[in-house]
C-alpha cells in the first residue's frame, strides 16, 4: 500500500542492516493483534497538542508492526506512513487498514527506522509504538530529528507488562518472565536491545531534541484467558524459546495458565498503563 513513489531523502546512503529484534516477531502477526492493546486516542491528543497541530499533515510510525498504532490516525491526519521491516506485519497492517474510510491517506513502506525515505522536514509526529528498545538509539534519533519539522514531535509508547488484572495473577506472570528472561540470555537468544526506562535520558543527552519529557496514560480493555494466552504468545521472548524447542512446562508457563484459569474464570478489565518518552525537535 503507497501513496506514490518515494522522496529521495537528503544524504542517503546504502540500506541499513535489519534490526535483530524485528525477526524476534515475524510470524507473531495474529498474536500480536489478538493480544496487544490498542493505543488509546489520548496518545494522538497528547502529541498534536505538543505538536501545536490540530490535524497533522504528516504522521509516521516507526515499527508499526500489524498496524494497530496506525489505526489511531484515522480521520486525523492528511497522510500517515508506516515504517515496518516485517513482511507479515505489513500485510496484517494492510489489511486493517483496507476498510478505514480515509484508506487512501495510509501509506506502509518496507523501510527500517533509521532510513525511512522520507524527505527532511516532512513530518508534524513520528510515534513508535513498543518498538524503541530494539532501535538503535543514536541512529534512530539522528533520523527522527531529520524528518521532523522544527516544533515537530515525536512520541515513544510504551506498555508496561503485565496489564493490572489481579494480584496472583500479575505475581505468577512476574515470576514466570523473570524465568524466561534468564533462559534466554543463557542461550543467548536476545538480540542487542536498550532499556525502557532510559530512553528519557537517551532523548535529553543526545542533542536532538530542544525538550523531552514524560507521561503516563491508562487505558482499559476487556480480557479473558484466551487474550491472555495471546498477550504471552506475542512476547519476543516466549516465541524464541518455544521455536528453539522449550516447553511452556519448562518455562514455567503451566503455572501461570494454572493461575489464569483460576482468576480469570470470566471476562475482567485490563488495565495497561502506557508510559510516553515525548521529543520537540
Amino acid at each position: 500500500m503507497s501513496l506514490g513513489p518515494e522522496p529521495a531523502p537528503s544524504g542517503a546512503g546504502a540500506a541499513p542492516e535489519v534490526p535483530a529484534g524485528a525477526g524476534r516477531f515475524e510470524g507473531l502477526g495474529a498474536v500480536y493483534e489478538q493480544g496487544r492493546p490498542r493505543l488509546p486516542t489520548a496518545v494522538a491528543d497528547v502529541c498534536c497538542q505538543l505538536a501545536r497541530a490540530d490535524r497533522p499533515q504528516l504522521v509516521v510510525d516507526l515499527g508499526s508492526g500489524p498496524g494497530g498504532s496506525l489505526l489511531l490516525w484515522s480521520g486525523r491526519a492528511d497522510r500517515v506512513v508506516g515504517i515496518e521491516p516485517g513482511a507479515d506485519m505489513r500485510r496484517r497492517a494492510e489489511a486493517r487498514i483496507a476498510p478505514l474510510p480515509d484508506r487512501e491517506r495510509f501509506e506502509l513502506r518496507a523501510r527500517v527506522a533509521t532510513a525511512t525515505g522520507l524527505p527532511d522536514g516532512a513530518a508534524d509526529i513520528v510515534t513508535c509504538s513498543q518498538a524503541l528498545h530494539w532501535l538503535e538509539p543514536a541512529a534512530t534519533f539522528a533520523e527522527v530529528a531529520r524528518i521532523l519539522r522544527p516544533g515537530g514531535v515525536f512520541c515513544a509508547a510504551d506498555c508496561d507488562w503485565p496489564p493490572l488484572i489481579d494480584w496472583e495473577l500479575d505475581r505468577a506472570y512476574r515470576a514466570a518472565f523473570a524465568a524466561i528472561d534468564a533462559r534466554e540470555r543463557q542461550l543467548g537468544l536476545r538480540p542487542p536491545s536498550w532499556d525502557k526506562p532510559g530512553h528519557l535520558e537517551r532523548m535529553r543527552a543526545g542533542g536532538w531534541f530542544r525538550w523531552a519529557g514524560e507521561a503516563a496514560i491508562h487505558h482499559v480493555e476487556p480480557g479473558d484467558v484466551v487474550r491472555l494466552h495471546a498477550l504471552i504468545a506475542s512476547q519476543g521472548a516466549v516465541a524464541a524459546l518455544r521455536a528453539q524447542g522449550d516447553t511452556d512446562q519448562a518455562l514455567g508457563l503451566d503455572r501461570l495458565d494454572a493461575v489464569a484459569a483460576r482468576v480469570l474464570d470470566r471476562p475482567r478489565p485490563f488495565w495497561f498503563t502506557y508510559r510516553l518518552r515525548l521529543g520537540v525537535v
